[in-house]
């Protein structure tokens, strides 16, 4: 899987969308960020037919909210051992989100940054979550 991240060893991030001709070997799972006038149901017919499960958790460019974390939270629970695809159209909310859900999981600031930093530039990725901390809070130990 060129296009991805591996952030863990069943987790795996993207900044492409699907139905433009990513590879999804070995994904059983896929979360898009997308909302759907971005193109959502073109994958979501494109997962069907292949037999692959499909989430959808629309982010905004503002950046996650508390219930995109959440049903993120959920979604990797309910997945276990399944390979789990999150993308959405340039990397940059699956980036905002997973550093998020990292920073949720009690990570630093500078942990969660570097795990996504392919994706999205590290100093742009800290601010945003500085930004939205309060928001989802978020326990961000010190660097």
């Amino acid at each position: 899987m060129l296009e991805t991240l591996a952030v863990e060893e069943t987790v795996f991030l993207a900044a492409t969308p699907v139905e433009q001709g990513m590879s999804i070997d070995g994904i059983e799972i896929v979360v898009d960020l997308r909302y759907p006038y971005e193109g959502v149901y073109d994958e979501l017919g494109l997962l069907k037919q292949k037999g692959i499960r499909a989430l959808n958790i629309p982010v905004s460019s503002r950046g996650p909210s508390a219930e995109n974390l959440e049903n993120l939270t959920n979604a990797l629970q309910d997945a276990g051992t399944q390979n789990v695809l999150i993308h959405d159209s340039n990397g940059h909310r699956t980036a905002m989100l997973w550093a998020a859900y990292r920073l949720s999981q009690g990570v630093t600031m500078d942990v969660a940054v570097k795990e996504v930093e392919t994706l999205y530039d590290a100093q742009d990725l800290k601010s945003e979550l500085e930004r939205i901390s309060q928001r989802l809070v978020l326990v961000h130990p010190d660097s």
